[in-house]
């Protein structure tokens, strides 16, 4: 885009879509006082905060607005299952079968480009910047800038540094104004904003309110060097605002919040209880039902006011203490009936607790597929399947951003470096640890109960310690061998011997059950690790041979108490040689 020097510097006056930024600040606001921790004085700075305050002063009293307001405790709690469902989200950056690769037109432009990509790490880059992305900032821009030297580098652009911008109706930018950076010098201080477009990096400096053109270099991309981190608007009427995970349950996230306090709220009246006492008479010598005539010189009464003590036997919270007028008859002043104690109904607490608890599992199965199977006590291979889908479908959405975003920040820094078109593969995964080890081992335990195939509970077994032992192949290999080698993985040995019993399991594999890690460890003395034997065979042979060796060990132990016994043990000699 060519552009003179005053028209450049009159569209960075004008601000272009200024009002779109405003509204993308308050909707980020909204997503940071529900996900970060504030403190009071922080958070009263933030929009988003003046819009939950407005929802409370809708739907209750002016006097219970303000009263409500004192029992809101900071950090608001709602950030910690933020927090939860992020550290659930960014599971995305560790996918177990991710892959990258970039596709070169010849040898010279993979060495030449070899060395920049490790140094900009695409990947490390995105994790970055993307666990604040889909936490609390989908409105940020990356930019593919360049040094002093023409070396390419990534730029985060915040919604607080962006100035002015404009789109195609593709959604891709035509040009960005945002702000460089600013600084001081002999000259006095100074503020850099630059202005990229499809043609230039262009800088303009700032210095007491003059605007001056210092930088114009070209960059040969013919598209503007910036782009959405977050590819997808929020929703079809607004092109402006960017998806996030929380935006969906943010009004829910606002009620748990404002329910949190009311019930916090509550809760004081069952620790300090209204007191409710029959009062005395009143200490004002004039006073007749709360209001308060004195006797003047003149002889008659001044105009009745109200009673300074009656005013203040009025309710005002938890612990109040009122004074009730007793009833007066001819005989006696009774004040039986009273004294009492005023708490809410402990039933009312406990039904708002209930739907606090559903608020709180809408927001996480509407962000990250979480449900309760698992708390469950038994579950089916279709309850399995359904949480393990549910718990990826959030993470396949977001891996699918990170992935478009990965090849057009890899095909710009080499572009702009050599010059050299080249084709980008980018995978972060659609196999992710979606569980924790607990959660398995719950699983696996329920999956037992219930009866389910010993396929399913196979598979359930080789997750649980892939999960467990992520990162340690040689572990997982191991313990998958083992499984191989044991007759029955998923039985003890007391309901082996019914297996034995009913003819089910023979006496041969029932001995190697029980021997098992010492006929493993006995085989490793003679031929080395099981990992490592029969590395140049199938796993199905390796298995058979160490198998039959297993068998062989039966057979020689109980040859060996037979010859010391003179009898055969059992029936596992027997079994044995036959």
């Amino acid at each position: 885009m060519r552009l003179s020097e005053s028209s450049l510097i009159d569209k960075i006056k004008k601000k272009p879509n200024s009002d779109k930024i405003h509204e993308m600040r308050r909707y980020q606001s909204r997503l940071k006082v529900m996900s970060e921790p504030l403190f009071f004085w922080e958070i009263e700075q933030e929009s988003g905060w003046s819009e939950v305050k407005q929802a409370i002063r809708n739907s209750v009293t002016e006097e219970k607005y303000n009263r409500v307001l004192n029992y809101f405790s900071y950090p608001l709690p709602v950030v910690s299952i933020a927090n939860d469902i992020s550290e659930d989200l960014n599971r995305v950056f560790n996918g177990r079968n991710a892959n990258f690769s970039v596709q070169y037109p010849n040898k010279r432009a993979e060495a030449q480009s070899r060395d920049l990509l490790m140094h900009l790490d695409t990947r490390e880059w995105i994790e970055k910047q993307g666990r604040k992305v889909f936490k609390c900032q989908p409105q940020t821009i990356v930019v593919v800038d360049k040094d002093a030297k023409g070396v390419p580098y990534y730029l985060s652009i915040g919604i607080d540094k962006l100035i002015g911008y404009d789109c195609d109706e593709y959604d891709e930018f035509k040009y960005i104004i945002f702000e460089h950076s600013e600084g001081v010098d002999d000259l006095g201080k100074f503020k850099k904003i630059a202005f990229y477009d499809d043609e230039f990096y262009r800088v303009i400096e700032q210095r007491s309110g003059q605007m001056s053109l210092i930088t114009e270099n070209p960059h040969g991309l013919e598209y503007c060097p910036a782009r959405w981190f977050v590819d997808e608007t929020l929703n079809s009427r607004d092109k402006a605002k960017r998806y996030a995970p929380l935006s969906p349950v943010l009004g829910t996230m606002s009620e748990w919040t404002q329910f949190y306090a009311y019930s916090f709220y509550a809760e004081h009246y069952g620790v300090f209880p209204v007191v409710e006492f029959a009062a005395a008479v009143c200490e004002e010598e004039f006073c007749t039902n709360g209001m308060v005539s004195y006797p003047l010189e003149s002889g008659g009464m001044s105009t009745p006011t109200n009673c300074p003590s009656c005013t203040k036997n009025k309710f005002n919270g938890a612990g109040t203490a009122i004074k009730i007028n007793p009833r007066i008859d001819n005989d006696e002043n009774d004040s039986s009936g009273y004294f009492r104690f005023i708490s809410p109904p402990t039933q009312n607490l406990e039904f708002e607790q209930t739907k606090q608890d559903h608020r709180e599992n809408f927001i996480k199965v509407n962000t990250t597929g979480f449900n309760d199977v698992i708390s469950k006590d038994a579950v089916n291979a279709d309850q399995v399947r359904s949480l393990m889908e549910d718990r990826k479908k959030p993470l396949l959405k977001l891996a699918g951003f990170c992935n478009r975003l990965h090849k057009w920040m890899v095909q710009t820094a080499i572009k702009l470096a050599i010059n050299t078109s080249v084709k980008v593969h980018a995978n972060y995964g659609t196999e992710w640890f979606l569980l924790t080890e607990a959660q398995l081992q719950q699983l696996f335990k329920g999956a037992k109960d219930a009866g389910l195939p010993e396929s399913e509970i196979d598979q359930l077994y080789n997750l649980l310690i892939e999960t467990k032992y992520k990162g340690q192949p040689q572990t997982v290999q191991k313990l998958m061998i083992e499984n191989n080698l044991n007759p029955q993985p998923y039985q003890n040995v007391k309901e082996c011997f019914d297996l034995v019993a009913n003819g089910v399991m023979t006496q041969s594999d029932l001995y190697i059950k029980a021997n098992l890690i010492k006929f493993i460890k006995r085989f490793e003395r003679q031929n080395g690790s099981i990992v490592e034997f029969g590395s140049d065979i199938s796993f199905e042979q390796k298995i058979d041979i160490i198998y039959n060796t297993f068998k062989n060990y039966v057979r020689n132990e109980n040859e060996t108490d037979q010859d010391d016994t003179g009898q055969p043990v059992g029936d596992a000699a027997s079994q044995a040689t036959d």
